[in-house]
């Protein structure tokens, strides 16, 4: 609980009382803690959560879909400006709520309190019977200063790494034993698995002429942190199919439980069915997977993982 008071003010009674008890709907809802990676619809940039029920559906697991991110916001402000509280007081047990937060405080030099906020922010989630899902930052984009593609190689390198305050949100995820979508390292795998064919195909459903891989991903981009429709929809539908995963009981986002692995190439073939195209390609899928899941994970157990979810 946080009171503040204007300079120079008394205060002579205070009375605080237990709110009645929510709860749960019959379907969860979720809602969205984010920045204008979250909330945006400036520039001809739009992001993930603008475009859900409007282009994205909200899956038929829940009840409704609530955008509570806002451009420009850090950690701080964000909780300053009443924004987490709005969140706290609108879930119902059962809710899921995803956290995605880090940009903007990595951009202003946010560095000791990041911790304690975000993970202030999934205690009180947790504490009022939701769900939290950690979501790391969107796949870096392209700008003056920002070029995830090296021409030599033919790879796009988008994850982010710990950057974006990435690494503190998998130790939240960790110490909270909670699941978390790695949006970077996904739409890594999944931009490094588009062929020439697959650009061609775009190109007659959308009446373009893009000529390669990076020249199509680079119009899904408005610069380094914001991006348009087609990708905006791209990361939402794969946001929403996560939470709804896991609110049937997937345990495959679980980073803390030995399964922090993606299906990725499962995903990456459903997106190309979008293109017309039935292809699978794995390597990038099978290398995002080794430089994640050791970290946290027995290898012997995620070697099995690896070529069960290769299966697919």
């Amino acid at each position: 609980l946080d009171l503040t008071f204007e300079s120079g003010s008394t205060l002579s009674d205070l009375t605080i009382t237990q709110a009645a008890a929510k709860a749960a709907l019959a379907k969860p809802a979720v809602y969205a803690i984010g920045d204008s990676t979250t909330n945006n619809n400036a520039s001809g940039n739009i992001s993930w959560g603008n475009r859900v029920g409007n282009g994205v559906a909200v899956p038929d697991t829940f009840s409704s879909f609530s955008n509570n991110g806002m451009a420009g916001r850090d950690s701080v402000n964000f909780y300053n400006q009443g924004r987490v509280e709005a969140v706290l007081l609108s879930v119902c047990p059962g809710d899921y709520v995803t956290v995605n937060m880090g940009i903007n405080s990595k951009e202003a030099g946010e560095s000791a309190s990041y911790y304690t906020l975000l993970n202030n922010y999934v205690e009180g989630i947790i504490q009022r019977g939701a769900i939290p899902v950690i979501v790391t930052a969107t796949p870096l984009g392209f700008s003056s200063s920002q070029y995830p593609y090296n021409a030599s190689t033919g790879k796009f390198t988008v994850n982010r790494g710990t950057g974006a305050y990435n690494g503190d949100l998998r130790k939240i995820a960790q110490s909270h034993n909670l699941n978390i979508i790695e949006l970077g390292y996904y739409f890594e795998d999944y931009f490094n698995s588009l062929t020439a064919e697959d650009v061609a195909a775009y190109n007659a459903e959308n009446g373009t002429s893009f000529t390669s891989q990076v020249e199509l991903v680079k119009s899904w981009y408005g610069d380094h942190n914001h991006y348009k429709q087609y990708l905006a929809d791209k990361i939402g539908s794969y946001i929403l199919d996560s939470v709804s995963k896991i609110a049937g009981g997937s345990t495959d986002l679980n980073f803390p439980n030995g399964k922090f692995f993606f299906c990725a190439c499962f995903h990456i073939h459903k997106l190309k069915r979008g293109f017309g195209c039935e292809k699978n390609t794995f390597s990038s899928c099978y290398n995002h997977f080794y430089y994640v899941a050791f970290a946290a994970c027995d290898s012997l157990v995620n070697r099995w993982q690896w070529r069960r979810t290769k299966s697919y």
